[in-house]
């Protein structure tokens, strides 16, 4: 059996079958934690595990794929999705919000060119949305009045 040693580590995990669901397999990136215990590097929209969940994987005969036994420790992040335009990701200051995500501790990735995926401490306060809308260009007073009349129809619904 091979056996995955140190540092931030590309590899293919099996998730084995069960009951309806086919056998299924992710190549990503895992930080090795001792033994058989792995950390997510990445985050993803959707599946069984997520960013900085730590997980229990043993080696199998084929170099750099594990299978799947459990997850041992949910990260305890948010997720958030926004969709936004294609060229967002090249505006200034965006580099900057990716680079603030890491810094406390979440992770984003933007896929598609238009899907943003964020994963933050559920204890931190960015806002993101208000970020993206800075980044963006909308006027602050734009999106004060987008709340305030947002907050009127939910009352007049009522």
């Amino acid at each position: 059996m091979n056996e995955i040693k140190t540092g931030i580590h590309n590899f293919t995990l099996i998730f084995p079958a069960q009951r309806w669901l086919p056998e299924s397999r992710m190549t990503t990136t895992f930080i090795p934690m001792g033994g058989n215990f792995y950390r997510l590097d990445e985050g993803f929209l959707c599946g069984p595990i997520s960013f900085g969940d730590v997980i229990e994987a043993v080696p199998t005969d084929r170099e750099d794929v594990v299978r799947f036994q459990r997850r041992v420790k949910r990260a305890g992040l948010k997720r958030s999705c926004y969709i936004m335009p294609h060229d967002m990701a090249e505006k200034p200051g965006f580099a900057e919000l990716m680079s603030g995500i890491k810094d406390l501790g979440g992770f984003a990735a933007v896929d598609f060119k238009g899907v943003f995926l964020v994963f933050l401490p559920k204890t931190c306060d960015l806002d993101v949305n208000l970020e993206l809308k800075r980044i963006a260009g909308i006027p602050k007073s734009t999106r004060l009045h987008r709340l305030k009349s947002s907050l009127k129809s939910k009352r007049k619904a009522r």
